[in-house]
């Protein structure tokens, strides 16, 4: 008998924690694990053509699922395509997409990751002009979002495109905001 209500106060103790590990992703984006999977899988080809098919194929996947989060990270893979070619078009076509679906999803931080990687490929494609309306279109809506990472992000590019121009002064003075 007592063998039987020590194993009995064993299992209450351990249950919750079972209950709770079988409730959490195993993964650091939080997401559903076979989505995950799958999305490192797709990085696997993520200078190719064919990531943006495979990332394409997982967004859906993600959508019939309901996991919000992981449609969002899905779209991230076209937009990091697009940034290492020379098609601004369909860079700005993903960056477009991504910020539309992250925005009605609530995960803002990929919103603004598309922002941001619009504005580096611009800044790299020596188009710094264009760049910093895009920083300081992306910092007004970070203000109006009240959301502190566009908001260190948008002044951290301000930062890198007056270096670009060789304004060192006005570069440190967006540094220095965005650590504050």
């Amino acid at each position: 008998m007592k063998r039987l209500i020590y194993c009995f106060l064993i299992g209450l103790l351990l249950w919750p924690g079972i209950q709770l590990h079988t409730q959490a992703q195993n993964n650091p984006y939080k997401i559903n694990d076979s989505l995950y999977a799958e999305y490192k899988e797709v990085l696997k080809f993520r200078s190719t053509p064919e990531a943006v098919r495979m990332a394409e194929a997982l967004y859906e996947k993600a959508r019939k699922m309901g996991d919000k989060k992981a449609e969002c990270i899905a779209l991230t893979v076209p937009v990091n395509a697009f940034f290492y070619g020379n098609d601004s078009a369909k860079l700005g076509e993903a960056v477009r997409r991504l910020q539309q679906v992250s925005r009605a999803n609530g995960y803002l931080q990929y919103y603004y990751f598309a922002y941001n990687n619009h504005i580096y490929w611009h800044l790299n494609h020596n188009l710094s002009l264009r760049a910093l309306n895009l920083a300081q279109k992306m910092q007004k809506q970070a203000e109006k979002d009240k959301n502190d990472y566009g908001v260190y992000n948008c002044l951290k590019a301000q930062g890198y495109i007056y270096y670009a121009r060789r304004d060192l002064d006005t570069s440190i003075r967006f540094h220095e905001e965005a650590l504050n």
